[in-house]
């Protein structure tokens, strides 16, 4: 499970490096200096000076190489998923995941997320309550993987919801988090939160 947190980490990470205009810098070194596109590699534009990758998907643009991403997202991944990124009082009480794609919710700012988390109905979901006092109300997750971090203090308040979920991973790693057991699939509690190391607790396709 630590390697699968570490990698959404990542992930995350690489999803708030996006440029308010859809792309990504690697890195300013004299490399990536550029005067015009074709100083550029393939998938890099010239912007500001600068060689920076293209984005595939934006929030609220479909004239990109993938499907427009949804409303509901702070930005999109190379392979679809939602990334909600919760860092100011911009982002709702109660983030809603869109439905049948991959949804990764980020609370990294203290209250934020205080009505919890509904991804019911993403096809996988990752919610990171990072601050104190985040994801308060619950979090619901849907049929598919779900993996929920307790890492803020006094996180997840009323529990997190994944009895029907093919395999369900909650931390409840900051002081007072999980005031609320989860609600694990059966056989796969682990104190107050839930484990998929058991084979029988991790029966997704």
């Amino acid at each position: 499970m630590v390697t699968l947190l570490r990698g959404y980490r990542a992930v995350a990470l690489a999803a708030g490096l996006l440029c308010a205009t859809g792309c990504s810098v690697d890195a300013r070194s004299p490399q990536f200096a550029c005067e015009g596109n074709a100083d550029c590699a393939d998938g890099r534009a010239c912007v500001e000076g600068w060689c920076v990758v293209e984005a595939t998907t934006t929030q609220g643009d479909g004239d990109g190489d993938g499907e427009p991403c949804p409303d509901a997202c702070t930005s999109c991944d190379d392979d679809g998923a939602c990334v909600i990124e919760c860092v100011d009082e911009t982002c709702p009480e109660r983030p809603v995941c869109p439905p049948g794609i991959p949804c990764r919710v980020i609370c990294s700012v203290r209250t934020l997320c205080s009505g919890g988390v509904d991804c019911s109905q993403a096809s996988s979901c990752f919610v990171d309550c990072a601050a104190n006092r985040t994801c308060f109300g619950t979090v619901d997750c849907g049929p598919g993987p779900c993996v929920v971090e307790c890492a803020g203090n006094r996180t997840c308040r009323d529990g997190v919801l994944c009895a029907d979920s093919c395999s369900c991973d909650v931390a409840c790693d900051g002081n007072n988090s999980c005031a609320t057991a989860a609600s694990c699939p059966v056989g796969c509690d682990q104190g107050q939160g839930c484990s998929s190391d058991d084979a029988s607790c991790s029966t997704c396709p």
